[in-house]
């Protein structure tokens, strides 16, 4: 069988060191030989005119190609760990047929403003971490994104993920123009999944159950939460969240850990308007009381929660409220 080759506008590329063509393996997966990492530092496209039944970049295949600037590979399905690492000229990605992405795949592609991934279904760690000047990104049909996976991304200003289920730890920690997050399907939010999102001023997850610790620490810009479906909230999970002045919580909640509605200010007090007719478990300084304006209750069960742990300190602040 022939050796396959990657064509540029009709043009076999040759290796900017070597002067070999850049060949395409037999097998599966995309064998490209580049040369050394900073070699080919010269602006360049590639696209695939024939990948010979190729539907997977193999891991570091691009790894640090500084050079190129646009990748367009419509029969991929699968790219590996580091498939795309570091590739700082890295501006337009064309793979519509990609579901899954490897850990660090698009890491640090700084360069890179879109991406546009339909059929992606999982974003696995730090696939596009530190990629400094993505605005958006187009994912649909993801359902779950591990560790890091957009991590320190500071342009990206929405997000939209319908079908997700699970944000993973940190994934979109410090996302620091991100103002607002879409996701109507998630039911887990992981650890710092959106930590120091500082712009941040609109969240609808309707079903969200569990919060785990750290989830939107210090995202300062929050004006308000509601919470329908929360059954818990882990350690400091709104901590910090300084303009806060407004949280409903489910009446499903049933434990809320140290510092985890701690947030308001003195200039922005809270009122919390808690849903259950069974007071949820309150560790600690859950709530801090010096900035909390008043606690609403449902009428009947005012009491229940003035004698409960850690309610009773701000007994004087919870009111009985028809809804």
């Amino acid at each position: 069988m022939s050796t396959k080759f990657i064509k540029l506008n009709g043009h076999i590329i040759k290796d900017a060191v070597t002067g070999k063509p850049v060949a395409v393996s037999e097998g599966n997966k995309l064998a490209l030989l580049l040369g050394p990492q900073d070699a080919t530092t010269h602006p360049y496209e590639i696209t695939v005119d024939d990948l010979g039944g190729a539907t997977s970049i193999s891991r570091y295949q691009f790894y640090a190609k500084k050079g190129l600037k646009k990748i367009d590979l419509a029969n991929v399905t699968n790219i590996e760990t580091y498939a795309f690492y570091a590739c700082d000229a890295l501006e337009e990605v064309n793979m519509p047929n990609v579901t899954e992405i490897g850990t660090n795949g698009f890491k640090n592609c700084k360069a890179l403003t879109s991406v546009s991934l339909p059929n992606v279904t999982e974003i696995s760690n730090s696939a596009f971490e530190s990629c400094s000047g993505l605005i958006s990104a187009y994912i649909p049909n993801v359902i779950e994104t591990f560790s890091y996976g957009f991590s320190k991304c500071s342009k990206l200003a929405s997000i939209d993920l319908p079908n997700i289920t699970e944000v993973g730890t940190y994934s979109f920690s410090e996302c620091t123009s991100l103002t607002q997050v879409d996701i109507p399907s998630a039911s887990l939010i992981g650890q710092g999944a959106f930590k120091s999102c500082t712009d941040l001023t609109s969240v609808n997850m309707p079903n969200a159950k569990r919060f785990l610790a750290t989830a939107f620490n210090a995202c300062r810009s929050l004006p308000s939460v509601n919470l329908p479906s929360v059954t818990a909230l882990e350690q400091s999970a709104f901590y910090q969240c300084s303009k806060l002045t407004s949280v409903t919580v489910g009446p499903n909640c049933t434990s809320i850990a140290t510092k985890a509605l701690n947030c308001g200010s003195a200039e922005h007090k809270v009122t919390y308007r808690f849903e259950g007719t069974t007071p949820p478990a309150l560790v600690g300084d859950a709530i801090n009381w010096d900035y909390t304006e008043r606690v609403e209750v449902k009428v009947g069960y005012g009491e229940a929660y003035k004698t409960a742990t850690n309610f009773a300190t701000g007994a004087d602040k919870i009111v009985e409220v028809d809804f």
